[in-house]
């Protein structure tokens, strides 16, 4: 999810840029506090809630927020963008970038590119 050379920012990139200044104002960020409602969940949420109210804001009229994959699919993209084909997925913590390009991510989005035509790209939050 680069953005084009010479071209408009993607709306994917504009997403991925205020994922990246909201993930910089939250203290601990990239802290592992374990999971729970006062501990790594708390964080997670002192991030989304504003990134989501940014997104809507910013690209509500170009961007879906929590779009389900598909009927009968008990899953939603965190952000879908129609006019760009495009779902965007926030993995923000240190070391998501690794996992999310193991064996078995990698074989997901092998999958999908030769099924689908989609491209599944995974970026890491600083």
């Amino acid at each position: 999810m680069l953005a084009r050379q010479n071209g408009p920012q993607r709306f994917a990139d504009q997403i991925f840029d205020l994922a990246q200044q909201i993930a910089s104002k939250v203290a601990g960020f990239q802290d592992r506090r374990g999971p729970g409602k006062t501990a790594g969940n708390a964080v997670t949420d002192e991030f989304l809630a504003p990134l989501d109210r940014e997104v809507a804001k910013r690209l509500g009229n170009v961007c879906k927020l929590q779009e389900p994959v598909a009927p009968g699919v008990k899953y939603s993209f965190d952000y879908f963008i129609p006019s760009e084909k495009t779902a965007v997925e926030i993995i923000g913590k240190q070391g998501s970038v690794a996992r999310q390009n193991g064996t078995g991510p990698n074989a997901i989005k092998h999958w999908v590119s030769k099924n689908c035509g989609f491209e599944v790209r995974v970026r890491g939050l600083t």
